[in-house]
């Protein structure tokens, strides 16, 4: 006969305490909270004994989700919370009705300068990033769909007119900037020539 020497846990005293939703505090916020507000790893770590190095350190979601976007972007989650006060808690991109929050916002950034450009739904985040966050690509995928002008309704050519007067406004700056570069560097030469022939 086989005989364990491990302990049966003890049933729990009452029907409210079987069904009572299991918790734990967060590491970082102290505060108590569902098992399910942790993702798998972080609850992992956090019912490790503290004797373990990885061991009682663990982050609720949330947590995990203000920090990443503090490390990646800068931007605090009242930062967040002031964004979508401007934006009147829809997606930044004025054709998209979708309503976001805190918690579904993707924080929408140019990858050369960091800034953050706005806070975008999963859709429009995810169609920008596909494209590279190209503005040349934007422009060749909807002259593609322009190609056949049955997809212009009313609406749609008068949100494109508006579109193309943004862009028009843009790329004059452009290239106004570039030409004004373009002279500083010829007056540059210029001057670093004449004081050679001095």
């Amino acid at each position: 006969m086989n005989h364990s020497t491990s302990k049966i846990p003890a049933a729990p005293a009452t029907k409210e305490e079987a069904t009572k939703p299991k918790t734990v505090s967060c590491s970082a916020c102290n505060v108590e909270k569902d098992y399910a507000e942790f993702s798998k790893s972080q609850l992992e770590r956090r019912l490790k004994k503290k004797t373990n190095p990885e061991g009682g350190v663990g982050k609720c979601t949330e947590c995990v989700r203000d920090y990443d976007r503090k490390r990646r972007y800068d931007i605090t989650p009242a930062m967040i919370e002031q964004r979508l006060l401007e934006q009147g808690g829809k997606c930044a991109l004025k054709f998209c009705e979708e309503r976001i929050n805190i918690e579904t916002a993707h924080v929408d950034h140019d990858h050369h300068t960091k800034k953050v450009r706005g806070l975008l739904c999963i859709n429009c985040n995810t169609g920008i990033g596909k494209l590279g966050d190209k503005i040349d690509k934007l422009l060749m995928a909807a002259c593609y769909l322009a190609k056949d002008e049955k997809n212009l309704s009313p609406e749609m050519l008068l949100d494109t007119n508006r579109s193309m007067e943004i862009l028009n406004i843009w790329h004059k700056k452009i290239l106004k900037d570039e030409a004004e570069k373009s002279k500083s560097a010829s007056s540059s030469t210029s001057t670093s020539e004449s004081t050679e022939i001095k």
